[in-house]
């Protein structure tokens, strides 16, 4: 019987030896360890993931014990290296094009825990976890990883993590484990895209697009002073912005310390299959102001991953020149056994007016 996590780990066993950099490697690989096994392309890229989260997550053992500017441009170069190396995983069947499930490439998830301060002792949620990419440096005994797919909960489940399967973009869930409710250290989420059949409501703000209620949701899980990276999609033009896009960036400005907002060009994304652009936001901790979202034109989109490394680095040096934030009084997964933000005015807006009646645009 297929077993995608089994598959995974063998070919990562394998890419350690021979250069797995095709389509037609990866399935000519998977078909000789499987044998007799049936398995469909989609499932064979599902292990393939796997094994470059498995390739990452070594990179970090590797790399993790280096003074942190070292480590840091080691795993930023390991990673990029690595992406550019696999084959493209553009595989898709009726029911991933319905859940856009498109994994985060294995330099952006760096990236992303980069951002968000990760720490062994921070507990971390992530709400649409799939194969792990966005928690291949933490740890897994503090990780709550959320995901709705049965395959990729098998391999979030073999890698350690406590796993759940609620529908993160319901408003009513809560990050729960038994009957505590928990709130995490790190946020870390890539929500698939996509509209909502009906706007929700969300303290006066409407949001229309499914991964921008799931970074909502999700951000309600974390600690007041907390730390999150939400990668959530772009306007498929530079420097433009849909009506959804900025109210819910005007939810997030005026809810959270945004320190950090860049987008990256589809392109870089296009050996996970996708190549939509995407909106990278780092925030740290809980802070109600009047900011709205940025106009537009401020947002630069990085073309190439030395720009958005460049950037990123830009965004966690400053914050680490500040006491940090992370907390680590959140309850872990074994213990239940188991200044404001810089956006500006709206573009057309006056400076220095009050924000708008929430949910509206600006």
């Amino acid at each position: 019987q297929f077993d995608a996590a089994t598959l995974g780990k063998a070919l990562y066993d394998l890419s350690k030896s021979s250069r797995i950099n095709s389509k037609k490697r990866m399935t000519d690989a998977a078909r000789d360890i499987l044998g007799d096994i049936k398995a469909s392309p989609k499932e064979i890229e599902e292990a393939m993931e796997y094994a470059l989260v498995l390739q990452a997550k070594t990179r970090w053992e590797n790399f993790g014990g280096n003074e942190p500017s070292t480590r840091d441009r080691m795993m930023f170069h390991a990673m990029l290296a690595d992406y550019k190396e696999q084959p493209t995983l553009n595989e898709r069947t009726a029911k991933s094009k319905i859940e856009q499930a498109y994994s985060t490439p294995s330099v952006l998830g760096f990236i992303a825990q980069r951002l968000a301060g990760m720490d062994p002792d921070a507990t971390v949620y992530e709400p649409t976890a799939g194969s792990g990419m966005l928690l291949t440096t933490a740890n897994a005994e503090n990780v709550y990883a959320n995901e709705i797919d049965p395959t990729r909960q098998h391999i979030l489940t073999d890698q350690g993590y406590t796993v759940t399967n609620d529908d993160a973009a319901d408003s009513l869930n809560r990050l729960m484990v038994g009957n505590i409710r928990h709130q995490a250290d790190i946020v870390l989420a890539n929500p698939p895209f996509g509209a909502l059949k009906k706007a929700v409501d969300v303290d006066g703000f409407k949001i229309s697009k499914i991964d921008h209620l799931i970074a909502v949701n999700a951000l309600r899980e974390m600690q007041d002073q907390g730390r999150a990276t939400l990668i959530v999609g772009a306007s498929r033009e530079e420097g433009t912005m849909t009506e959804s896009m900025r109210i819910f960036l005007n939810y997030v400005y005026s809810n959270y310390n945004v320190v950090g907002h860049f987008e990256v060009d589809g392109d870089l994304y296009k050996k996970q299959g996708a190549q939509w652009p995407v909106k990278v936001i780092a925030i740290d901790g809980r802070a109600t102001s009047e900011n709205f979202a940025p106009t537009p034109q401020t947002i630069k989109r990085h073309t190439t991953w030395d720009e958005v490394y460049d950037a990123a680095t830009g965004i966690w040096t400053q914050l680490e020149a500040r006491p940090g934030s992370v907390g680590t009084s959140g309850l872990r997964p074994a213990d239940m056994g188991g200044g404001p933000g810089t956006g500006t005015t709206p573009e057309g807006e006056p400076a220095g007016v009050r924000q708008p009646t929430p949910g509206q645009a600006g």
